[in-house]
């Protein structure tokens, strides 16, 4: 749905952010981590990872976390984390967290660079335990889709909202298209969009989509390339 809450539209430019907020697309994983010594277990923690869409902000950045969590840590264990945020063409960025006894956490931001496909969050989770006297690791990972959809403005309805339909380039299909939308572009009158075609960000998360019109790019004069 374009509006001033979830898509911009600016006429006579190529490209306008929108400011949507974090969308959150968690993404948790459970391991337990475990020491055991001679005579019985000893402890365990619990490691996550989350991921999502921050479009608060100029540049896009798609965000990973990981998490390992010791609320019950008596026997000295030691815990750091590793996260990498990938995306489709390669360019990825990475950082390691402190070392701690109770809460270790990373959050990494790459820049969408507008590229469409999968990103992948990838985490590492190590812990030291003083019975052991070794590394212990545990591994988790999220994938998040980008893709696009291209809209038509194709009026207005009774209340005076655009309406706006998809419409994607020949040879191409939405994965996250909207049959029909509706709303006011921010700046725009209905008649600017009749005719004129959009293409929107949308996110999806284990093949479900979750965000539609993240932001939107256009006018344009011909349909666009959907993904």
């Amino acid at each position: 749905m374009f509006s001033e809450n979830d898509s911009s539209l600016l006429s006579g430019a190529r490209r306008q952010r929108l400011s949507a907020g974090k969308l959150m697309i968690s993404a948790v994983a459970l391991l337990l981590f475990t020491c055991i010594p001679s005579y019985g277990q000893m402890g365990n923690s619990v490691i996550y990872s989350d991921s999502w869409v921050d479009s608060s902000s100029s540049p896009i950045y798609v965000v990973g976390v990981g998490i390992t969590s010791d609320s019950y840590n008596t026997y000295g264990h030691q815990y750091w984390v590793n996260t990498t945020v990938t995306s489709p063409s390669g360019r990825y960025s990475g950082g390691q967290s402190w070392t701690s006894s109770s809460y270790a956490r990373v959050d990494v931001y790459l820049d969408w660079g507008f590229e469409f496909g999968d990103f992948t969050v990838h985490t590492t989770h190590s812990m030291t335990c003083p019975y052991i006297y070794n590394v212990v690791n545990g591994f988790t990972g999220v994938d998040i889709w980008l893709t696009r959809s291209s809209y038509v403005g194709t009026g207005q309805d009774a209340s005076g909202a655009c309406l706006f339909e998809l419409q994607c380039a020949p040879g191409t299909s939405a994965t996250c298209g909207l049959a029909q939308t509706k709303g006011l572009p921010v700046g725009t009158t209905c008649a600017q969009t009749w005719g004129k075609h959009f293409w929107c960000l949308d996110v999806s998360y284990n093949g479900i989509c979750v965000k539609y019109t993240t932001i939107c790019v256009g006018p344009w004069n011909l349909p666009q390339a959907c993904s």
